[in-house]
């Protein structure tokens, strides 16, 4: 398996030395290749202490030991469906002291990332999946608190954004501003209701693509004049293991709202939400870009593949709404 750093400026201007940038490229060149050789002692190796845990909590177990807990992921994570191409790193970037996160384009072109943790003055792969542990998975122990990263409900600079378009309700009145200054309790502005059966959800990441399930998604926006608002409520029903999957939480506390907008792109429009995701096989977190598009006398959200962030986590499907908002482009329809 061969992966290499993209170019040796964009290697400069990511992180640190060239001789750090080879030797994690090479730690996550030996994790995969150990990987399609279900070579658990090698593989295990290769894993960070944060990552054995992740892997050993994944669909309600406790970890054991790291290989036994590796070997199940050997059934859940597919190799990629094309024989002898292998992922290519294209670049490296700090995060935060003794951590990198390795971007990767898959041998099917999909770019998704994955983090790499010094330990024992060597580089560690943080998991098999781009996600840390989620509160699905925790059974509070004093280890899995440590793990635990606070469900953080930061505006990631939307409500900084320009608008570009104008939101009115049903009867043409323009939807009234979102007051989100009371978290998690969002009122106001216009809500718009999507929904959609056997989305597919699944991840994909350096080392295969888990099919998780077919699964009933529904969002409540509430949506200001100019687009922009939050996801006030969220749902993934249908057959196990869909409830498996829901919005971030912390103790009794749902990581819901999410902050959602409305922008132009490519002569279309796009809902784009922020997303923190708990699942049982680790947490998710990104923004996660819907088309959104006139559908008969509705409107239409369409998740071709799309992605949380980099993460890997994907669904694909549409959302129905019912036409209760108009959204027009600013400076014309």
């Amino acid at each position: 398996m061969v992966c290499v750093l993209a170019t040796a400026p964009l290697v400069a201007a990511s992180c640190g030395d060239r001789e750090n940038h080879l030797s994690v490229t090479a730690t996550l060149t030996k994790a995969v290749e150990r990987f399609e050789a279900r070579d658990t002692e090698g593989l295990c190796e290769l894993l960070s202490a944060n990552a054995k845990v992740v892997i050993g909590s994944a669909v309600h177990l406790q970890p054991t030991t790291c290989e036994p807990d590796v070997r199940r992921f050997f059934k859940w994570l597919k190799p990629h469906d094309r024989p002898g191409a292998r992922p290519v790193v294209t670049s490296i970037g700090r995060d935060g002291p003794g951590r990198v996160t390795a971007k990767v384009r898959t041998p099917g072109g999909t770019p998704v990332t994955i983090g790499l943790r010094k330990e024992d003055g060597a580089w560690k792969v943080e998991g098999l999946l781009d996600a840390t542990l989620s509160r699905i998975q925790a059974r509070n122990t004093p280890r899995e608190n440590e793990l635990l990263v606070p469900v953080s409900r930061a505006a990631a600079g939307a409500r900084n954004l320009p608008s570009s378009v104008a939101v009115a309700d049903d009867h043409g009145r323009p939807c009234p501003d979102v007051d989100g200054e009371r978290l998690p309790t969002v009122a106001g502005g216009c809500l718009f209701e999507l929904a959609g059966e056997r989305l597919e959800l699944s991840a994909v990441s350096p080392f295969g693509t888990m099919a998780f399930a077919e699964c009933d998604v529904a969002l409540d926006v509430q949506m200001d004049g100019r687009g922009q608002g939050w996801i006030s409520d969220m749902s993934i029903d249908g057959r196990n293991p869909c409830f498996d999957a829901a919005p971030c939480f912390s103790g009794r506390q749902r990581g819901l709202p999410w902050r959602s907008w409305i922008v132009r792109r490519g002569g279309g429009l796009e809902l784009r939400i922020d997303v923190c995701l708990d699942t049982c096989v680790g947490r998710f977190e990104g923004r996660w870009d819907l088309a959104l598009v006139r559908h008969g006398d509705g409107w239409r959200a369409r998740a071709d593949q799309a992605m949380v962030g980099t993460s890997g986590w994907r669904f694909d499907g549409v959302l129905d709404g019912p036409a209760r908002l108009t959204v027009t482009p600013r400076g014309g329809p």
